[in-house]
């Protein structure tokens, strides 16, 4: 969320709100074959998206699609949002891991490795420095497709499976790999995974239990299997696109990439000199309660997450607010009561400028954890 323009209200003093958390480094690969920041922008200027058919080497669409969704062992989706190029493609060497070891390695922790390693290096910060730190390290994290694919074959396990496959294993991966000393931890709250991980990198640098850390999602498609439930859920489009927004809204699209950000405390980022991507204010979490349905959002739950965010921040004024980046499901459920809570945030004060909302994941990354 940004705040642009002027209107009625002001903001408190910074001297008065919490130390605001800085965003000194970023990395990302994302359907599309963005596979830094800019490349997405260019992506998004373009008003290209990141859909693809899923290629035989994913899932047989010949063995597993039919366009009836109640026949079995099948699903009505033929695509999604997909990184191009092999998620297997990892230089283990560099990051001091054998062979032996590499083949056992889930792709979502070959494409961590790999993503903090550039956020780290897009914050301006040498290896050496990094090595030791006090940083924390907080995943996102939805599936396990890789060690699914590991169980079945059990006669045949290879050593590593256990450490390669877990996904308990993907912050400490990163944390042994670079050596850093702050907590680590995998969170699994399904698609706000990673902003749950980040809020409690948040409090987590505030509080002192680390000076830094590495904020990361993950998610990659590497079977029918997960696909084919989300289907019978009736929750992906039939149309495997995202229409947020929209009154042609039936459903999200399942994607994968992987991102990681680098944070430090407003004043550390300063006094170091390193570059400020952004500005973290305020987080907060909640639940929703009893809804319609385990899977329904809650507008009540939504604007009071919102409205603590804010409070958590400070007591920043709403009002000031210019945008709004939405989660966008591309549901008949799920838009309008998002919609709904964010108007009964930012609405009640404003004047002549109306508040603009938006939704990058419906266009390139649709459903990955955020």
């Amino acid at each position: 969320m940004a705040g642009f323009g002027t209107r009625l209200g002001s903001d408190p003093p910074l001297s008065e709100c919490p130390e605001p958390i800085a965003i000194v480094g970023m990395g990302c690969r994302w359907p599309g074959g963005v596979e830094n920041t800019s490349e997405l922008w260019e992506l998004l200027k373009a008003k290209q998206d990141g859909w693809s058919e899923f290629s035989k080497d994913r899932i047989n669409l010949d063995g597993f699609y039919h366009p009836n969704g109640q026949r079995p062992g099948t699903m009505y989706t033929r695509g999604g949002h997909l990184l191009r190029g092999d998620t297997r493609d990892f230089d283990h060497s560099f990051f001091g891991i054998s062979a032996k070891e590499a083949m056992a390695l889930d792709p979502s922790q070959r494409k961590l490795l790999e993503v903090t390693y550039e956020a780290v290096e897009n914050a301006g910060e040498s290896l050496e420095k990094f090595s030791g730190s006090k940083t924390g390290v907080f995943v996102g994290n939805f599936n396990n497709e890789h060690q699914i694919m590991q169980y079945r074959d059990p006669d045949h396990t290879l050593p590593y499976v256990v450490t390669g496959g877990g996904p308990t294993i993907l912050s400490n991966r990163i944390n042994y790999v670079f050596n850093l000393q702050g907590p680590s931890l995998v969170v699994d709250t399904a698609c706000s995974a990673s902003m749950y991980a980040l809020h409690l990198a948040v409090l987590a640098i505030r509080s002192g239990d680390c000076e830094a850390a590495i904020v990361a999602g993950a998610n990659v498609i590497l079977g029918p299997d997960n696909q084919i439930f989300t289907t019978k859920l009736g929750a992906v489009s039939p149309t495997s696109r995202c229409h947020t927004f929209d009154i042609s809204a039936d459903g999200y699209s399942r994607a994968e990439g992987f991102g990681a950000i680098y944070l430090k405390k407003l004043s550390d980022a300063v006094s170091q000199g390193d570059p400020i991507r952004a500005v973290v204010r305020g987080t907060s979490f909640n639940a929703n309660g009893k809804t319609g349905g385990i899977s329904h959002p809650s507008p009540d739950g939504q604007e009071a997450v919102i409205r603590q965010a804010y409070k958590a921040s400070g007591g920043l004024n709403p009002d000031l607010t210019g945008y709004v980046e939405c989660h966008g499901t591309g549901t008949p459920v799920g838009d309008p009561i998002e919609v709904s809570a964010v108007g009964r945030v930012f609405s009640p004060g404003r004047k002549d400028e109306p508040l603009l909302i938006g939704s990058v994941c419906c266009v390139v990354l649709s459903k990955l954890l955020v």
